[in-house]
């Protein structure tokens, strides 16, 4: 992650939780929401992504943001999920993650599109207009289905 992602994340937590963002907080929030699909990630991994250091295998964060934006997504659809505002934190991390594994080739577009759009269907609410465009501009920057 960049460090205007990083402010990013930091200005959002500050906005929805009261405080700016607690690394600690967000790998136990990526295990929760991740549940199994995230215990190939580690703390170290997780702040590694963060930090905009991680060197190991970018499928392991292709899966596993991949998995809990689909659940997010399908939550929504089935209406089965409550969405809080902590939710929409690890959300914005995730799909923060996943834009930086696309930009590795760890996966493609054509896979990762849907996940995205509809993943964010499920935190629009949460978002203030600003925060919306400037995430999905971050997001589909460079690595856009043409890219």
């Amino acid at each position: 992650m960049t460090p205007e992602d990083r402010a990013f994340l930091d200005a959002l937590s500050l906005r929805l939780l009261e405080e700016k963002l607690r690394p600690d907080w967000l790998v136990k929030s990526v295990h929760h929401h991740g549940g199994l699909d995230a215990a190939s990630l580690s703390r170290s991994d997780l702040l590694a992504l963060l930090e905009g250091s991680y060197s190991g295998d970018w499928w392991e964060p292709v899966f596993t943001f991949s998995e809990m934006l689909a659940y997010f997504a399908g939550a929504r659809q089935l209406q089965q999920h409550r969405w809080n505002d902590e939710a929409t934190v690890t959300w914005a991390f995730a799909v923060l993650a996943l834009a930086d594994a696309l930009e590795q080739s760890a996966s493609n577009w054509e896979l990762q599109f849907n996940l995205v759009i509809d993943s964010f269907l499920a935190v629009r609410e949460s978002l203030d207009v600003e925060e919306g465009l400037w995430i999905m501009r971050r997001v589909f920057r460079s690595t856009g289905p043409q890219g």
